[in-house]
């Protein structure tokens, strides 16, 4: 699983490739920047995974995927990296031209046709009360995270692009200051990476 999450962690660093291939201009300090922040949160990723490993293979008295299932979950992750990738830049260019409502309505959409109807038609939609503030925090952070993207894609898809995809890294933090979780040496580097590359940015963006 960290392989497939490190992967999908790339989806900024792809996005940002294809605006730089579509003609954003990028001066060569900030691309180096942005390369180091896209490395530290893949680290992050298949360091938060690779951390819980142990007690899952405990659990599962030492057996692991062989090495076709870990290619195929590779494949997959590369394939979800890229899908979002495309679909970060497609958003970025819609908030360009378009309102930031219309621009971060088609997910949401499509989510709610394709995901949440089925599934209350077939009954198969269970929400728990305790469930239930969760998924409105949920809701409402997705969609203010994507408006604040779209917003700073205005200047910058690249720059919007890799910084909003550090969740690996926020979820991360996020876990040791409130469920005091440890962070393993690899999850601290790269932690310190992308905080130094992001003051760094600020300083040769400006």
């Amino acid at each position: 699983m960290g392989a497939v999450l490190a992967l999908a962690s790339t989806e900024g660093a792809i996005a940002a490739v294809i605006a730089v291939v579509a003609g954003e201009r990028l001066t060569i300090p900030v691309a180096v920047v942005l390369g180091i922040i896209a490395m530290g949160v893949a680290t992050v990723a298949l360091a938060s995974d690779n951390a819980a490993e142990p007690s899952e293979v405990n659990a599962d008295a030492g057996v692991r995927p062989g090495p076709s299932a870990e290619r195929r979950a590779a494949m997959f992750g590369a394939v979800a990296a890229i899908a979002f990738g495309f679909a970060i830049y497609g958003t970025a260019q819609a908030g360009i031209s378009l309102p930031i409502v219309l621009a971060v309505m088609p997910a949401r959409v499509a989510g709610v046709a394709l995901v949440f109807v089925p599934m209350a038609l077939t009954r198969r939609l269970r929400m728990t009360r305790r469930a239930v503030p969760l998924v409105v925090v949920i809701g409402l952070g997705e969609v203010l995270g994507n408006a604040s993207y779209v917003v700073g894609a205005r200047e910058s898809i690249a720059i919007a692009a890799v910084l909003a995809s550090q969740f690996a890294a926020v979820a991360a933090v996020a876990a040791f200051f409130l469920f005091r979780e440890r962070l393993s040496p690899r999850q601290r580097s790269g932690v310190v990476a992308i905080a130094v590359s992001v003051a760094i940015l600020t300083v040769v963006r400006g």
